[in-house]
């Protein structure tokens, strides 16, 4: 593997800040657009952590805030109202708890605060890792025999990688604003790939440090999310299309990555089914996936939507890369565009995302899935640039590689604009705005609820209360009969970009 300069350190983390710089005009500004409601979600369940211990919570991400008018509200938790405990909070078990714990251990060791902003640095640190182990995957497939330590003598496809990662619009904001299990998976999603190419293909020899080290990144992503299972299946896909499971070394590496997921999801099953049960933790997985899967859905509509996520999250890099694909594959100079390891890898990173897709189609509506594809749609895009050097001048390739990034950013910001509106007009500080009037105008022993309008994650998170949604008052008596307080106070507004029409408390005896 070739040798890179001292300096390179300093040179990646100058790209990366530059990414950094970019983004300053979207951090620490009101959650709102964009996914934001994903960030305004896990420092819901890092404030109550944080102030009232996260023993008391059966190391669960809770969802209620700890108001006696709090209990009971199932605000964006339990698809199936079961996921609750005897102190009637409600926990959301969508993924496991792994991108919920370290965040939490690190402020307390800090002495920080769980805040937006606290959160968006700690999402900025490890899109800075996830990009140097898609450096180190990148170095592990560009092989290059000359190594002399300059710049000038070393194939550029591992600082093109880790740039291209810095700079696409889905990396930009994801690893930024949108901070989630989702976003969190992708480091070890890459530090998984990086592992299975060094240590296993395709000379690696198997021992047991090796295997300890890679069974260890396969049990850290599945104990962050589910997308863990299908990088899994996608390793056994893999084996079986090479025809690899005749090995005994295939045979360990596929055992003990797959026996990491099942403790993991046994870890899981432990700690979520002592909340209400096993039977309970099962109906709520079945409830979450018949939402989320391809099933009864409109595979069309779910498929233009999939394909527009991906044209939004990375344009530039998608137009490039089909281009130059297509013309290195019919060009006379070189021939095939990939490598056989870099095909093998292409296998390895896009079969995971393809099954996700595949089996949750509705679920891949939300753009952020497009984020597992960045690391081998970037990979892909710095090969294709190196190789057109033989056809064009440096000079020429690194102006076309600026042009996209600029391009890039400036779809970046259009998508997300800095300043006090979105895409679409509406003002970034409304969810704030209106949560801090929520909590002006009600006291912690009133149940809240919200007439009309369906109440978001950040409206709850700056209201620092549980709302529960109703369709008419008597459905609000309903509910304050049932609850630890005898008195609430309804808000209600028609138009949800201003003020609350009416503010009304009600009470029972």
């Amino acid at each position: 593997m070739q040798k890179f300069p001292i300096k390179l350190p300093l040179i990646l983390s100058g790209i990366f800040l530059l990414s950094v710089l970019i983004r300053i005009p979207t951090l620490n500004r009101p959650l709102s657009k964009h996914h934001e409601f994903c960030t305004a979600h896990a420092l819901r369940v890092l404030e109550v952590w944080d102030e009232y211990g996260i023993r008391n919570f059966h190391f669960a991400p809770v969802m209620n805030y700890q108001n006696n008018g709090d209990k009971g509200i199932n605000n964006q938790a339990s698809t199936s109202g079961l996921m609750l405990d005897e102190e009637r909070n409600y926990y959301y078990i969508s993924h496991p708890p792994l991108a919920y714990y370290l965040p939490y251990v690190v402020f307390k060791i800090l002495h920080v605060k769980p805040t937006a902003l606290a959160l968006e640095i700690f999402n900025l640190v490890f899109h800075f890792i996830t990009a140097v182990f898609v450096f180190l995957i990148a170095q592990i497939l560009a092989r290059h025999p000359n190594s002399s330590g300059s710049l000038n003598s070393i194939s550029l496809i591992p600082l093109f990688s880790f740039t291209a990662y810095c700079f696409t619009p889905a990396t930009l904001w994801f690893h930024s604003n949108v901070y989630m299990s989702d976003m969190f998976v992708q480091v070890f999603f890459a530090m998984s790939l990086f592992l299975f190419l060094k240590y296993f293909l395709p000379e690696g020899k198997v021992n047991s440090k090796r295997l300890s080290v890679f069974s260890l990144s396969v049990f850290l992503m599945c104990y962050t999310t589910w997308f863990g299972y299908f990088v899994i299946a996608g390793f056994v896909l893999f084996a079986l299309r090479s025809g690899k499971l005749k090995s005994r070394k295939w045979n360990e590496v596929i055992l003990l990555s797959a026996s990491a997921g099942v403790l993991a999801l046994c870890l899981v099953a432990f700690q979520y089914g002592s909340l209400n049960g096993e039977r309970a933790f099962l109906k709520e997985l079945t409830a979450r996936f018949a939402e989320r899967d391809s099933l009864n859905q409109n595979f069309f509509f779910s498929l233009k939507s999939l394909v527009v996520n991906y044209v939004t999250s990375y344009l530039p890099f998608l137009g490039f890369g089909f281009a130059a694909y297509w013309f290195l594959r019919y060009s006379k100079k070189i021939c095939p565009v990939f490598t056989q390891a870099q095909i093998r890898f292409f296998i390895l990173s896009l079969v995971p995302v393809i099954l996700l897709h595949l089996f949750l189609l509705n679920y891949s509506g939300h753009d952020f899935t497009t984020l597992y594809a960045s690391i081998p749609l970037v990979i892909g895009c710095a090969i294709l640039f190196e190789k057109l050097m033989v056809y064009y001048s440096r000079k020429m390739i690194y102006a076309l590689g600026g042009i996209i990034l600029v391009i890039s950013v400036c779809q970046f910001w259009l998508i997300n604009p800095p300043g006090k509106m979105s895409i679409k007009g509406d003002p970034y500080d409304y969810y704030q705005k209106q949560g801090k009037f929520i909590a002006q105008e009600s006291s912690p022993e009133e149940m809240i609820f919200l007439l009309e309008q369906k109440p978001e994650t950040q409206l709850i998170y700056y209201a620092k209360r549980n709302i529960q949604f109703i369709d008419s008052l008597p459905q609000a008596y309903g509910f304050l009969e049932k609850s630890p307080v005898r008195k609430g106070v309804v808000f209600s507004g028609k138009d949800f970009y201003t003020d609350y029409v009416f503010v009304q408390r009600i009470g029972i005896q």
